[in-house]
């Protein structure tokens, strides 16, 4: 059976770059059947246009 990890970050926001050194120790321990998804959130709410 896959497990799924969902990672909800956003572009804008300074924590999820700090968090990087985290998310990356994270990765690596993750079994090898486990599928991240990746969603990008926002702190942008007044547009749903992707940035350029």
């Amino acid at each position: 059976m896959n497990s799924n990890l969902y990672y909800i970050h956003d572009p804008m926001c300074a924590w999820c770059y700090g968090f990087v050194n985290t998310w990356e120790k994270i990765q690596q321990q993750l079994p090898s059947n486990a599928a991240l998804k990746y969603v990008v959130g926002g702190l942008a709410p007044d547009s749903d246009q992707p940035m350029p």
